[in-house]
């Protein structure tokens, strides 16, 4: 998988590197399907980054569940594996309230495919990205989280 912004900051590492990865019966990831492909199994609407699995076609049929599906160009951090721990650049409380979450990474930022990681428990980092973090960011990256961070 790629990103625009090949080098994940070592902080961001850090933070999550005492999580460890989790196993399980994970389908295989190697297959990336369409935003057009999940809306028509899944029946989400539109382009959100959180959203709700209608009710009659989430297994088992009938049961809650929420997908998260995060832009890679603006998450260097996301899991680059199903299991493995990740960062998120998030300022929405709402994808803590909904978990666990079906992850979703934008496989490259350019093309509309997705790849799903597994379901996750979204947690609040115990320190907010620094400024000289946050600098180290492409312009890119730190211009689109701009953008988003006011938007909501």
């Amino acid at each position: 998988m790629s990103t625009s912004n090949t080098a994940v900051l070592p902080s961001l590492n850090a933070r999550v590197a005492s999580l460890g990865s989790f196993s399980g019966d994970l389908p295989s990831s190697s297959v990336d399907v369409s935003r057009a492909f999940l809306t028509a199994v899944y029946g989400i609407p539109g382009m959100p980054m959180l959203v709700k699995i209608a009710p009659g076609k989430n297994a088992p049929a009938g049961s809650p569940r929420h997908m998260i599906l995060p832009r890679s160009d603006n998450n260097p951090g996301l899991p680059v594996r199903a299991g493995a721990p990740g960062t998120m650049l998030c300022n929405r409380s709402d994808v803590l309230e909904n978990g666990p979450l079906a992850l979703w990474v934008k496989v490259r930022a350019k093309e509309n495919l997705w790849r799903y990681m597994g379901d996750y428990e979204l947690r609040r980092a115990e320190r907010p990205l620094s400024a000289s973090e946050a600098q180290q960011f492409s312009r890119s990256v730190r211009r689109r989280n701009l953008h988003l961070y006011v938007s909501h």
